[in-house]
């Protein structure tokens, strides 16, 4: 029964972001629903040295996601996957402020799994699609993306490290395609957790990602900017309190970069499994 409740942990933690991820698979026939909450915070940045500078005084950028994720298990080991995310945008800079809110860039795709033969560790291939539900063509508000089609593919390998415990090890790209240039995004994390009671676990997540791009140019809108490179870490508390539904919480910070802003902020997320 254990190893069930570490797998939709797994879910919990790591279907909390924007950006739809999986590890263990979901199972055949099943669906589970993640409804997310995401805050951003900077007003500092990472110059292209990888020193911290502030903003002018009373300027900074926010940002506040919420997400409805779906993921359907269409084979034992075979999830399809869709994140419809809503962004507003909050941004102060020389004393203006502006805002911008709506429907994001949304995410689909299907997730491979791969087990052992006794079940207990996992390689995953995930493949995804990107669609923008936005323009910028208003450049008074701040952007809410990229506003272009992109593609990932991500590998991880997730399994039990010691006793009820678990670590997922992945690596990612992603490509955008509207621009000449770009950008191409790598990424990789290491998350690791521990059951701490029968319902209840602590996560660490570990993340690194390079943004490569011809355009070097630094927005403190933060989510356009294409060429930049950091690191975030980030803590999380997940407690299932009936059998089909598990909330938990998380924050992170940014702990070094390179033309980036420096982000605090948080995440909550709401996992409700379907019979």
């Amino acid at each position: 029964m254990r190893k069930y409740l570490i797998i939709w942990f797994l879910m919990a933690t790591l279907l909390s972001t924007i950006t739809t991820r999986a590890d263990y698979p979901i199972g055949k026939g099943r669906t589970a629903i993640i409804g997310t909450y995401n805050y951003f915070f900077s007003n500092k940045y990472f110059n292209d040295a990888g020193k911290i500078v502030n903003y002018p005084a009373g300027d900074n950028f926010q940002s506040h996601g919420i997400a409805l994720n779906f993921a359907h298990g269409i084979g034992r080991n075979v999830d399809i996957m869709l994140s419809l995310p809503f962004a507003i945008q909050n941004l102060t800079g020389s004393g203006i402020k502006t805002n911008n809110a709506g429907l994001a860039d949304i995410n689909f795709g299907l997730s491979f799994h791969f087990p052992n033969v006794n079940y207990q560790r996992y390689f995953t291939i995930k493949v995804n699609g990107i669609i923008p539900a936005y323009s910028n063509q208003d450049s008074t508000k701040p952007f809410l993306g990229f506003a272009s089609k992109g593609a990932s593919i991500a590998l991880n390998y997730s399994f039990s490290p010691f006793t009820d415990g678990f670590a997922i090890i992945e690596a990612g790209y992603t490509r955008f395609f509207d621009e000449i240039d770009g950008p191409n995004q790598y990424r990789g994390s290491v998350s690791l957790g521990k059951m701490i009671n029968q319902n209840t676990n602590v996560n660490f997540t570990f993340a690194h990602q390079i943004s490569q791009s011809a355009n070097k140019s630094f927005n403190q809108n933060i989510f356009v900017n294409k060429n930049f490179s950091g690191g975030t870490l980030s803590v999380g508390i997940s407690k299932r309190i009936t059998r089909t539904i598990t909330p938990s919480i998380s924050a992170f910070y940014t702990l070094y970069g390179k033309t980036l802003g420096l982000g605090v902020g948080g995440n909550f997320s709401l996992i409700m499994r379907l019979p």
